[in-house]
């Protein structure tokens, strides 16, 4: 059986996406912001403008997952800036335990952030590195939306050994003739909770990285050298 391709050439699939996104592409980057960085390491750039460019392209999860690892990268440079040590490798915190929220809690403990500063990467680590690093797509929805989702569906009957020509007259009725008789949830149908997800990034992913972008350009006038 041949496997079948995502494309046919590089070329075709080039065009197709440029084709598809250009539009979008120039309308979403028109609300990003158009101003150069101050200075930051060049790995906190690298990252920044990886996190900018899929945001541009309408990438929603990968925006949003990676917003949660420039504020991690962000918080660690901090790190080193002061410490002239990586994360990991100061005794306090420990190779093993160089969590997001353990790095958060020894820079508070050093008064190196200050208690705005701290809430503000703790509701990132919450809320957003978190759940999505570790694709957690269940809480993600339930806790955005303060509960489980329901949906209202049709319920269809279909006779055990109904051929495919019936089973198809029988979708095409009932797409015709919508009666929507029941609620059902992710719990359910686990897709669901996908196709609540996808609704609730692409919602998500531009206000976040606007909320990244000004938290990261205040923060690196303030705490790192501008000279």
């Amino acid at each position: 059986m041949d496997k079948i391709k995502i494309y046919k050439t590089p070329e075709d699939v080039y065009e197709r996406f440029m084709q598809d996104s250009k539009e979008k592409f120039i309308e979403r980057i028109k609300q990003l912001p158009n101003e150069e960085l101050p200075h930051v390491e060049a790995g906190i750039r690298k990252l920044y403008f990886e996190t900018y460019y899929l945001c541009a392209l309408s990438f929603h999860n990968a925006t949003i997952t990676m917003c949660g690892v420039l504020c991690e990268a962000l918080l660690k440079d901090l790190i080193y800036d002061k410490e002239k040590k990586e994360a990991h490798e100061i005794q306090e915190i420990g190779e093993k335990n160089a969590t997001f929220g353990n790095i958060i809690n020894f820079c508070s403990k050093k008064n190196y952030i200050d208690s705005e500063e701290t809430g503000w990467f703790k509701k990132i680590k919450d809320e957003i590195r978190n759940l999505y690093q570790h694709i957690n797509v269940k809480k993600i929805v339930t806790k955005t939306l303060g509960g489980q989702p329901f949906y209202r569906a049709q319920k269809i009957q279909i006779p055990k050994n109904a051929s495919g020509e019936e089973l198809l007259k029988i979708l095409k009725d009932a797409k015709d003739n919508p009666k929507f008789n029941t609620l059902i949830s992710g719990e359910q149908i686990r897709p669901l909770y996908d196709i609540e997800k996808g609704r609730i990034d692409e919602h998500r992913s531009l206000p976040l990285f606007l909320e990244v972008d000004n938290f990261l350009r205040n923060f690196a006038i303030k705490h790192f050298n501008q000279g």
